[in-house]
Parts: C-alpha cells; sequence; structure tokens
C-alpha cells in the first residue's frame, strides 16, 4: 500500500474516532488513490440513545470528503445496534 494511502486511512480512522456515540470496533477503513472505502458493521456505544447511525455516517462521510486529496467515499457499512 502506498504511503499516502495509509496515511489517509489513519486520517480517516481518527475522523471515525471523533464521533463517541459509534462503536468502529468492527469497522475497516482502507484508501486506494484517493478513495475511502469504509466496511464493517458500526454500532452504537453503550448506553447512547436518540442517535441515527446512519446520520451519524453520513456526517463522517461528510467530514472525510473534505480532506484534501480524497475523491470519494464508499460505505459498506451495515448497522446493528
Amino acid at each position: 500500500m502506498p504511503l499516502e494511502d495509509t496515511q489517509t486511512s489513519r486520517r480517516v480512522q481518527r475522523e471515525l474516532a471523533k464521533r463517541s456515540a459509534l462503536d468502529i470496533t468492527q469497522v475497516n477503513t482502507r484508501a486506494i488513490h484517493g478513495v475511502v472505502y469504509i466496511t464493517g458493521r458500526v454500532r452504537l456505544m453503550r448506553g447512547t440513545v436518540n442517535v441515527s447511525l446512519e446520520d451519524e455516517m453520513q456526517i463522517v462521510a461528510q467530514n472525510i470528503r473534505r480532506i484534501p486529496g480524497i475523491r470519494d467515499v464508499v460505505l459498506e457499512v451495515s448497522y446493528g445496534s
């Protein structure tokens, strides 16, 4: 994996970690030539209520798209509680 893709993947993981309502322990991220792939299962952190997983992930995707060098974000996640 090229160094640039590795650095982008780390930035994406940091962006995901900012969302404290999300349990992302079963999420994988990969960047290939400026396209970010987020796969796996997203759940709410224990004790979190009134949060839409889909809305949170859309916010994450929007924030990632703002990172210089990112051409697209592909969300291939399942949502569980």
